[in-house]
């Protein structure tokens, strides 16, 4: 009679976590697993790595805004690849690095009010990239 073993994820070790964690961009860690269950959500919040760098999202909108207030003091480098910045960067107090890549190129406009609020100053660098 064969015996029948069963491992459930959250049974992982933290290690083999993180090495699975690895297959997978920050964004689809933090949509997949920070609200699955507690020890995964202190997980990420504890270790900045999967924090730190974060791509604006221009899917599933609803659910990322509960879960960007609990994350955005700890995000250093935002990626935004839409022209329609519809956040206010204060939501980002960590921000060291902003990365703005379109295809449709960035209007002005959206350059100046980065430029101008409060969180520009403390900038390290500002990446503004046309995709062709």
């Amino acid at each position: 009679m064969p015996v029948e073993s069963k491992m459930l994820f959250n049974d992982l070790s933290t290690e083999i976590i993180f090495h699975i964690f690895d297959y997978f961009s920050n964004n689809d860690i933090i949509y997949t697993f920070f609200y699955l269950n507690q020890r995964l959500h202190n997980l990420l919040l504890n270790n900045k790595r999967y924090l730190n760098y974060f791509k604006l999202p221009t899917r599933n909108l609803s659910i990322w805004k509960n879960i960007l207030p609990n994350i955005s003091s700890q995000i250093e480098i935002l990626n935004i690849s839409t022209i329609d910045i519809t956040f206010q960067f204060s939501l980002f107090p960590n921000l060291k690095s902003i990365i703005i890549s379109s295809s449709h190129g960035f209007p002005d406009e959206e350059v100046i009010s980065i430029i101008e609020c409060d969180i520009f100053k403390y900038l390290h660098c500002l990446i503004i990239k046309e995709n062709t």
